[in-house]
């Protein structure tokens, strides 16, 4: 296969509208389809589900109205990632939360945003989940990974 031709700049004189056409007929017709990475993004699903084996506790004690001090941290955790990782809205977020407000989302949020600063304990669990949660994406999508 040809080494792909270098993408031209939008258009925006005389000079880009004349190589603009051709580049964009390229694309249409898929040839530079090998060349495209489509960005993917972990479920929620999977976040609850890493994050409740980490600290030991049931996926469904996060989505769970229990408050002790374990499941709690668990699903700040869980809700943090889950915004962090995803492009998903805090209003979905707090449905696949079971149903929670995005009010509450946001609180979780930004209280493990700010113990990440605090604690580094915490910020070492975080990234380590991000890291394995990207990483089982990674490998169920069939990437290679370093």
């Amino acid at each position: 296969m040809p080494a792909p031709k270098p993408i031209p700049p939008k258009p925006n004189g005389v000079l880009a509208l004349a190589v603009w056409p051709d580049w964009v007929n390229e694309i249409a017709h898929g040839q530079f389809q090998p060349y495209i990475v489509k960005r993917q993004y972990p479920r929620i699903d999977d976040i609850i589900h890493f994050v409740a084996v980490h600290y030991q506790v049931n996926d469904s004690d996060i989505l769970s109205i229990r408050r002790t001090a374990k499941i709690v941290r668990s699903r700040h955790v869980a809700a943090y990632l889950s915004k962090e990782l995803t492009l998903r809205s805090l209003p979905e977020i707090g449905r696949k939360f079971g149903g929670r407000d995005h009010t509450t989302i946001l609180h979780a949020v930004r209280k493990i945003t700010g113990l990440i600063e605090t604690d580094p304990v915490l910020a070492a669990d975080c990234e380590q989940l991000a890291f394995q949660i990207l990483d089982h994406m990674a490998k169920r999508n069939g990437e290679v990974v370093a």
